[in-house]
């Protein structure tokens, strides 16, 4: 499993204690000749699931030649310290050879310890021989290792560890602390509210006041790089005006920069706006993560498509203009009989696109043709960055960001950013060969 996997637990209902199983390693060193010493060993004690346990070696010599000491078996038992108390254990035992091979994998269910129970052997149905355990050629006693992994059915309320307390790193909860916080901030943002139109004819004289948000040019210059050069050369708290923005989008906006979250309730409401606001400050994630709701809400439609092209293309909304590019291959007669194309942005990434679009859907249906072409011919397998060209936004932006690369931009500059990294770690990788 690869350092990137992650494993997720999911419980239904109240897990019986403990959860997890708890495993301890036991080495016995050198134990080849201290087991001829004393013709066993025992560990010392070590804890597991909050009881006191041991192991024992002993030694069943060879009768047909009892000098040769590698022929011998060892047995290996696990004793529980308190025998005053019966506990019910499931255990797994494991024991490797030189080669890495499992030569002890004892599993056991309900066991009962304690009582008249002191003692229960790991290794009754598979003999150890010491000869898979030491290393004769470099005349090495060796080490035999025991891993225990252990957990208790119903333990005493003893037994039961208490986990310890690890405080939170505080700056998790600092950063939204700080938002609009009047005290500290060194920003005055002041959003213009929209007009009531029937209040306003009631009285001219009336007057809405500005929205007021309170932030710290420390944050904003790495977080909302736009916002940061508006109040560049204002003075400290100096009200800077905002306008074309509505007051809840950019307590949203600004909301976001502190490290809080947008409601998904208000992302799909107001999702346009949200895109709106954050394409213009350059607040580059929130617009993605804005985007990714706009397209599930959007219901497209021939009358619609190429407002909805237009769009895209002009707030460089690359997933919006896949879904755009979709739905133009799959409806294209509809489309064609109801809609004018004379005003489609016209620019060379359009006709990549819907090329694009088109392969991706003739590669779905074509699978069977494609794997014959490819098993006939080694020289037809696209190489990596050709496969860039055919793959969704959504795997273009989960790439670059797991390469710690900028997500934001159409797919000609997703694509270009993957082909550029690939041919600098090939460089890399040359140069570290020779």
């Amino acid at each position: 499993m690869s350092s990137s996997s992650r494993v997720t637990d999911i419980d239904v209902g109240t897990p019986p204690y403990p959860q997890e199983w708890e495993t301890i390693r036991v080495h016995f060193h050198n134990f080849k000749s201290e087991i001829r010493k004393a013709g066993g060993i025992q560990s010392q004690e070590f804890s597991c699931c909050g009881t006191k346990w041991s192991f024992i070696l002993n030694v069943l010599n060879n009768l047909d030649n009892p000098d040769d000491v590698t022929q011998d078996n060892i047995s290996i038992s696990l004793w529980k310290g308190d025998i005053s108390t019966v506990l019910s254990v499931d255990y797994k035992a494991i024991i490797k050879d030189l080669d890495g091979r499992y030569i002890l994998n004892e599993e056991l269910s309900d066991a009962k310890y304690g009582g008249q129970t002191h003692g229960r052997s790991l290794s009754h149905s598979t003999p150890i021989k010491v000869s898979h355990l030491i290393d004769l050629a470099n005349n090495v006693d060796g080490t035999l290792t025991i891993e225990l992994s252990m957990k208790l059915h119903n333990p005493p309320s003893s037994a039961r560890p208490c986990k310890p307390f690890i405080p939170t790193n505080p700056m998790n909860n600092l950063m939204p602390s700080m938002f609009n916080d009047e005290e500290t901030a060194d920003v005055l943002f002041e959003v213009n509210q929209e007009e009531d139109t029937q209040s306003t004819r009631k009285s001219k004289k009336a007057k809405i006041s500005p929205v007021r948000f309170y932030a710290h040019r420390c944050i904003l210059k790495p977080c909302a790089p736009n916002l940061a050069d508006l109040c560049e050369n204002s003075e400290r708290l100096s009200p800077i005006p905002i306008s074309g923005v509505k007051p809840n989008i950019f307590h949203h906006l600004l909301h976001y920069t502190y490290g809080g979250k947008v409601p998904i309730s208000e992302l799909k409401q107001h999702a346009k706006d949200i895109i709106n606001a954050s394409d213009m400050y350059g607040i580059t994630n929130l617009k993605l993560e804005a985007e990714v709701w706009y397209t599930k809400c959007l219901i497209l439609s021939p009358e619609n498509v190429m407002e909805e092209l237009h769009y895209a293309e002009s707030k460089n909304l690359a997933l919006l203009k896949e879904m755009v590019m979709d739905y133009l291959v799959e409806n294209s007669t509809q489309i064609i009989n109801k809609s004018s194309l004379d005003n489609a942005p016209e620019s060379s990434s359009l006709l990549r696109d819907v090329l694009t679009a088109i392969s991706m859907k003739s590669r779905k249906n074509d699978d069977t043709a494609t794997a014959a072409e490819s098993s006939t011919s080694s020289t037809d397998t696209d190489s990596d960055h050709q496969k860039y060209r055919t793959m969704r936004v959504s795997s273009l932006r989960r790439i670059l960001h797991d390469k710690g690369l900028g997500v934001d931009g159409s797919r000609e500059v997703l694509v270009a950013a993957l082909e550029k990294s690939d041919l600098n770690e090939d460089e890399d990788g040359k140069v570290s060969a020779e």
